[in-house]
């Protein structure tokens, strides 16, 4: 069995989504077949090597809190 590999453009792409969107995690997950876990990771790789600070207008960190459940999030 062959991994799957995305482009870094489709990674970024659904990162976007939840954060500018507000859509969930497991929401854009399931509407790109694929697990809400890689979303997770991607969002935290980009967040560290400064990506997210230059590709999106919002402030990542309030966005992530309103996606947080223990904060009343999605």
């Amino acid at each position: 069995m062959q991994r799957r590999q995305f482009s870094r453009e489709f990674k970024l792409a659904a990162v976007r989504k939840v954060l500018e969107q507000g859509l969930s995690y497991r929401e854009v997950a399931r509407e790109l077949g694929i697990r809400d876990t890689y979303i997770h990771r991607w969002k935290d790789a980009f967040e560290k090597d400064g990506t997210l600070g230059d590709e999106l207008k919002i402030d990542v960190s309030q966005a992530a809190a309103c996606h947080h459940p223990a904060i009343g999030g999605r």
